[in-house]
């Protein structure tokens, strides 16, 4: 269901930059609500602190598939408080 990230990839700089130029890279999901929940994710942006600490390193497409994951889980967070669950 999330988004596997390769955290033991070479940093971006060590790959080829022409294939890191052909993704506008994504702006952080950081909002500075800097809380990590119960799940194990932020409850601002949804990442996991592995994903946090990670996101400087990796490239356009590893970050937007973070994001696709942040937005599954933003999902869930809703449907459980919709459920009155927490």
């Amino acid at each position: 269901m999330f988004a596997a990230v390769d955290f033991n990839r070479p940093a971006p700089a060590e790959r080829d930059s022409q294939a890191l130029m052909s993704a506008a890279a994504p702006n952080s999901p950081c909002i500075n609500v800097c809380s990590i929940g119960p799940e194990g994710w932020c409850l601002g942006c949804y990442r996991t602190l592995a994903e946090i600490a990670a996101w400087v390193r990796l490239d356009a497409a590893d970050q937007w598939a973070v994001l696709r994951a942040c937005e599954a889980r933003r999902g869930v967070a809703h449907e459980r408080r919709a459920a009155g669950r927490t």
